[in-house]
């Protein structure tokens, strides 16, 4: 991965010209710092497609995509590959030419190997920030593992069908929070202070208890994923229709584990939930935009995250999106 800009590193006028809007919304130093995040893709879906656009385009310093799917199996919601990309050309590969082209001031690069290649410790060692899209729970839980030692953040996230989720760790995390009191005589201050938040890691996250959550508020999503996790970390794999009943069985362990009762996971949510086998753009956009706005804010340091430490978004639900903090 390239390395980031030395810290410090001032905007030029064409930088400054570009991003103008956006430094009238978050300030010149808060751009600076994005300019020099260094943020690692693994899986380039149609999810990975919308936030390496976004974040593309708000200057990120530098953008590494990992997958070696060739594009004659792209997946269609990747918008970033054309259609006409020559079949031997990887996703990756594909993806970061489009993403080039839309801002010339982000340095984007590929490296070689499967997604999981981005575990590899010369791979972290050059980021920031980890984005795993599209990968079960057995990678996302050895990739939390990885960051917290390297101290990395880590956004993770799945979009299936009417389902799609987001989960963030990044660790103890400092930002800064701008401060307006208002004077006696009319006029007011701005103040700006450090705070630190922190963040559950994934095995938290997913194994902690329920016992007095109101099951009524609960999202049923994070109950279902939090079963499909476990599958995931048995199998190494994400289930399909023919695991129906394995996660039954699963679904009334983890849930007597959590102290609540299995009933309250519908059935009918998790079975579609193993059964679809592709994403839907209009889920990827949501859900691919809240975590562009987290990973801005993240490098950016710039306010408090929205996430911490699940962002959860189904049809099921009425498609209303909520943030949940597990563990």
């Amino acid at each position: 991965m390239a390395s980031s800009p030395k810290a410090g590193e001032q905007l030029t006028e064409h930088e400054a010209a570009i991003y103008d809007r956006q430094l009238r919304v978050w300030g010149v130093e808060t751009q600076k710092r994005l300019s020099q995040a260094r943020v690692l893709i693994a899986g380039c879906n149609g999810l990975a497609a919308e936030v390496a656009k976004n974040i593309v385009l708000a200057g990120v310093g530098s953008v590494a995509l990992v997958d070696d799917t060739p594009c004659s199996l792209r997946p269609p919601s990747n918008f970033l590959v054309p259609a006409d990309a020559p079949a031997s050309t990887t996703v990756a590969e594909a993806s970061a030419t489009t993403l080039a082209e839309m801002n010339p001031y982000v340095k984007v690069s590929v490296l070689p190997g499967t997604p999981v290649a981005a575990l590899a410790p010369e791979n972290l060692r050059q980021a920031d920030l980890l984005l795993l899209c599209g990968q079960d729970a057995s990678v996302i839980a050895q990739a939390d593992a990885l960051c917290r030692e390297d101290g990395v953040a880590l956004f993770a996230g799945v979009c299936r069908g009417i389902f799609g989720w987001a989960f963030a760790d990044l660790g103890e995390h400092t930002y800064l929070w701008e401060k307006v009191e208002e004077q006696k005589d009319g006029s007011s201050s701005k103040t700006v202070e450090e705070r630190m938040l922190s963040f559950p890691s994934w095995a938290a996250a997913t194994s902690c208890s329920l016992q007095g959550v109101s099951t009524k508020r609960l999202s049923k999503l994070y109950l279902l994923l939090r079963v499909c996790a476990k599958f995931e970390q048995q199998q190494e794999r994400f289930p399909t229709a023919e695991d129906a009943e394995a996660l039954a069985a699963l679904a009334a362990g983890v849930c007597s584990e959590a102290g609540i009762d299995p009933a309250v996971l519908p059935a009918n949510q998790l079975a579609a939930y193993a059964a679809a086998d592709a994403d839907m753009p209009a889920i990827n956009a949501v859900v691919g935009g809240v975590v562009a706005n987290e990973v801005i804010k993240a490098v950016g340091r710039k306010g408090e995250p929205a996430v911490n430490n699940f962002f959860l978004f189904s049809l099921a639900d009425g498609g209303q999106g909520s943030v949940e903090r597990m563990g």
